[in-house]
C-alpha cells in the first residue's frame, strides 16, 4: 500500500454526487456540521414523517464544509411535496426540489 503524502490536506471543496445518491425529487430538512449529525437529524425526522417517508431514502450531501440532510427516492414532485407537508405539520422545516 502506498504511503499518504503528509503535505496534502483533506478538504471537501464542493458537493459531488455519489453513485448511490437518489436521483429525481428530494426533500431537504436542514444542514449539519458533520455527516453523523445530518443522519441523526434524518432519523429523528423519519419518525415524525410517518408513512409519507416510508419508502424515502435518507442521505447526507457534503457541501462547503457542511452536510445537507435529505430524503430521496420520491417518484415525483407530488410525493416529495406530500412528504414535506407531513414534516411541516410535525414542526420540521423542509423544502422539496428536483435534484
Amino acid at each position: 500500500m502506498a504511503e499518504r503524502d503528509s503535505n496534502i490536506d483533506d478538504l471537501t471543496t464542493a458537493s459531488t454526487k455519489s453513485a448511490d445518491e437518489p436521483k429525481g425529487w428530494v426533500v431537504q430538512i436542514g444542514v449539519a456540521a458533520n455527516h453523523d449529525a445530518a443522519m441523526e437529524m434524518l432519523n429523528a425526522a423519519r419518525v415524525k414523517g410517518g408513512s409519507a417517508l416510508a419508502s424515502a431514502k435518507p442521505f447526507a450531501v457534503a457541501y462547503s464544509g457542511s452536510y445537507r440532510a435529505r430524503f430521496g427516492g420520491f417518484a415525483g414532485e407530488r410525493e416529495a411535496s406530500t412528504a414535506c407537508k407531513a414534516l411541516k405539520r410535525s414542526g420540521i422545516k423542509c423544502w422539496a426540489s428536483a435534484q
